[in-house]
């Protein structure tokens, strides 16, 4: 057997041990059931797909925020809030305006932006509530 074809014999393994044991993991629960990360802070979206707010907040926020510094300290992750659980997601309360962007800081929501008024307030907001937990 080469080198070549004992890499590409490698790799196959590798992929079929992750699809076997990890992909089910991950796939048993929804994305939304995942808690936000324990050890880094973390920027939850809840959004809907029949809200036209939430649509204009990617339209407008996400593609700048995405390349800003803010982004390398407290990255985006989008969740349906129709089937959200706010318990297991580490947050105050229930999500009852949308969007709503929470800030996670270890596991746990340390700041909370509802609604949405345009892409200016929110980086100002943002960047507050981002400032407050650090």
């Amino acid at each position: 057997m080469s080198l070549m074809d004992m890499s590409k014999a490698v790799t196959i393994a590798v992929v079929a041990l992750i699809a076997a044991f990890i992909l089910p993991a991950i796939a048993a629960r929804g994305p939304e059931e995942i808690p936000a990360s324990p050890t880094r802070m973390e920027i939850l979206v809840f959004e809907t797909e029949r809200c036209v707010y939430c649509r204009i907040f990617r339209r407008d926020v996400v593609p700048q925020y995405e390349t800003s510094q803010r982004a390398r300290i407290a990255p985006i992750r989008f969740v349906e809030a129709t089937t959200a659980n706010h318990k297991a997601l580490g947050l105050d309360g229930p999500i009852t305006i949308l969007p709503t962007v929470v800030v996670m800081r270890e596991g746990r929501e340390s700041g909370r932006i509802t609604g949405y008024l345009g892409p200016e307030p929110f980086f100002h907001m943002i960047t507050r509530v981002i400032r407050s937990t650090n």
